[in-house]
């Protein structure tokens, strides 16, 4: 789809390509990548008019891509794939994320600089491009649970005890009250 009027009104443009397409990335108005499953990566230097397929070398799902120049890009993907290209996406080389994990989304602030989010939480970051990704960030742990404590005056049978259930309170035939309770 493609809209030249702000969102207005769409035009269908048809991209040769059987994949589920799972996300779109644009540089420019004219340069652009689209990204899904079975590692397609297709590429449009015309606002989508035609798009040409590039060769990732990757068999995974691309969830994101990231371009700092029409040039210079990164694609994510499952299984903790990063691909990235300095020549506008004819060639793609592999980075090594050290995560097996579904990667999310990626965003970078210039050429060296970029984070990845994944599955769980976790944040990856790159200080050299890519050549590097450590663990920024991950899931924030549970606190521990602190156990119930008795309170000292809690002893059997008193409403303090955390053994005793009270139960429902029934009337009987004698119009009392009764409280059902259960050590």
């Amino acid at each position: 789809m493609h809209t030249e009027d702000g969102g207005r009104t769409w035009t269908r443009q048809p991209v040769d390509s059987r994949a589920t397409l799972h996300f779109v990335s644009f540089i420019t108005p004219q340069s652009g990548w689209v990204g899904g499953d079975g590692g397609a990566m297709l590429h449009t230097d015309d606002g989508g008019k035609t798009w040409q397929e590039q060769k990732t070398g990757a068999d995974t799902l691309f969830n994101s891509a990231f371009f700092v120049t029409p040039q210079t890009g990164w694609a994510v993907g499952t299984n903790g794939v990063i691909v990235h290209t300095q020549d506008g996406g004819r060639n793609w080389k592999k980075q090594n994320s050290g995560a097996d994990l579904w990667l999310t989304s990626v965003a970078f602030t210039d050429a060296k600089s970029g984070w990845v989010t994944a599955e769980g939480g976790i944040i990856l970051y790159t200080a050299d491009g890519g050549r590097t990704w450590v663990q920024q960030a991950g899931p924030v742990p549970e606190p521990p649970q602190k156990e119930q404590e008795t309170p000292p005056d809690a002893g059997p049978g008193s409403p303090a005890d955390p053994k005793v259930n009270i139960g429902k309170i029934k009337k009987t035939s004698s119009s009392k009250a009764v409280a059902a309770c259960s050590p």
